[in-house]
């Protein structure tokens, strides 16, 4: 396990010390980045603050490229950035949404997510938020890493389950404060 996340876990999770601390980096502005508020503009594309103004452990944008519609077939692309404010790490999720014009369908949708991109333009997306957060010593976090789940730690809320995750920690409000 990398040493900041254990250092983090050993100070707010395992000790339970720095409580003030933890709720003050909760309570920080989590503002988009002028690069990727660029990009935005510059493409005609929308987004979405999804936490803003709430106490939260991490910033989360949502990002519509829009749809995409050539005959009967439409599609649409959007990504999912969430950044801890809590340590430098974050995450970058591109997704898709189409119609399942399948007649033998179960589900009228066919939707899915990876951290690879799917599109030239998620790709540049990627590109973007990579040249702003690495230079400042963020971790980029595959899908496993923030599935990744911490042993030894239990909460058994309907929140979060049993299993604590990467996710759930650096990400969610695993200790219930905010």
């Amino acid at each position: 396990m990398n040493n900041m996340i254990k250092e983090y876990i050993d100070k707010y999770l395992v000790e339970k010390k720095n409580i003030q601390e933890y709720l003050n980096k909760c309570r920080s502005e989590g503002l988009i980045p002028n690069k990727v508020l660029e990009f935005i503009k510059k493409n005609g594309f929308d987004y979405t603050q999804v936490n803003v103004g709430e106490v939260w452990p991490a910033t989360e944008w949502l990002l519509d490229f829009g749809d995409i519609k050539e005959d009967d077939f439409e599609i649409s692309y959007k990504c999912r950035l969430m950044v801890s404010k809590l340590v430098p790490l974050y995450y970058l999720q591109h997704e898709y949404e189409t119609k399942n014009l399948d007649k033998n369908a179960v589900s009228p949708i066919l939707d899915g997510f990876d951290t690879q991109p799917y599109t030239r333009v998620q790709a540049e997306f990627e590109d973007i938020v990579n040249s702003i957060y690495n230079p400042l010593g963020y971790m980029r976090l595959s899908y496993g890493e923030l599935s990744y789940v911490i042993c030894g730690l239990e909460k058994n809320t309907d929140i979060f389950g049993s299993q604590v995750t990467i996710e759930s920690i650096f990400f969610r409000d695993f200790l219930e404060l905010c």
